[in-house]
């Protein structure tokens, strides 16, 4: 009995420490511009918090339209972190379609980019600005800094647009998990994992 409630404890740990709620970094937008952009485009941000990046995803309007988008997450010295391609059968969470990557880690502070990219170099979109009007509604957990594209007509790094501009083109999303463990947590974890296979070793069969 002993060593089951250690193992329910254990595993509460585990759980509490691990937890992470997911969301949508673009959560809704209303009475954006349309408009067409040659090259990769989306909009760079900061995070509040340290996030998992798990899915890469398209609007679905931008898929229903043009088919398969290729979309990116980069670190602003230009390195891809991840990539994917989102089809029409890719799976749909609100308005947007998604595929799973290997998580991502965000670090607060630093400046990411994320763009996406129609095959033919030209990609039809929704654009919210303070120029144009429309309403985005952004996760807590991210701060919108602007529109970035790359100004080809190829798949690369969207480099951000100057000045800032706090609009965004509405072509990529992503999810993500919130409350990525500390490494003080994570050794708690290892601690305590480590203390139950003593008592487990100690306990007469």
């Amino acid at each position: 009995m002993k060593i089951m409630l250690l193992q329910i404890a254990a595993l509460a740990l585990v759980s509490t420490a691990i937890a992470q709620g997911n969301s949508e970094a673009v959560q809704n937008f209303s009475s954006s511009t349309a408009g067409s952009v040659n090259g990769t485009v989306g909009w760079t941000f900061t995070t509040l918090n340290s996030l998992s990046v798990t899915g890469l995803g398209a609007f679905s309007y931008v898929v229903a339209g043009q088919g398969s988008i290729q979309v990116g997450l980069w670190a602003d010295n230009g390195t891809l972190l991840a990539s994917n391609t989102i089809t029409a059968s890719s799976a749909a969470t609100n308005q947007t379609r998604y595929e799973s990557i290997q998580p991502v880690t965000l670090v607060p502070g630093n400046i990411y980019h994320i763009g996406a990219f129609a095959l033919g170099g030209s990609i039809l979109v929704d654009v919210v600005s303070p120029d144009v009007g429309g309403s985005v509604t952004i996760s807590p957990d991210i701060h919108l800094r602007g529109t970035a594209e790359s100004g080809t007509t190829t798949f690369g790094f969207p480099a951000e647009n100057t000045p800032l501009d706090a609009g965004i083109y509405l072509a990529p999303n992503f999810r993500y998990s919130a409350g990525v463990p500390e490494p003080s947590t994570i050794a708690l974890i290892a601690v305590g994992g480590l203390g139950l296979a003593v008592l487990r070793r100690r306990t007469p069969q």
